[in-house]
């Protein structure tokens, strides 16, 4: 899932004891324009 949208909820299960975070990385080819589409933008 895009890290910018999946962080949110494991936040909030962090913060409920739900689990436990040790790191959250965001490893996208951002730098690849064809295959990286950042939050909120559409393929269309």
């Amino acid at each position: 899932g895009n890290a910018a949208e999946v962080f949110p909820e494991l936040l909030r299960r962090h913060t409920a004891g739900e689990l436990a975070v040790d790191i959250v990385t965001d490893q996208t080819s951002a730098h690849d324009p064809l295959s990286y589409l950042p939050e909120g933008i559409t393929v269309a």
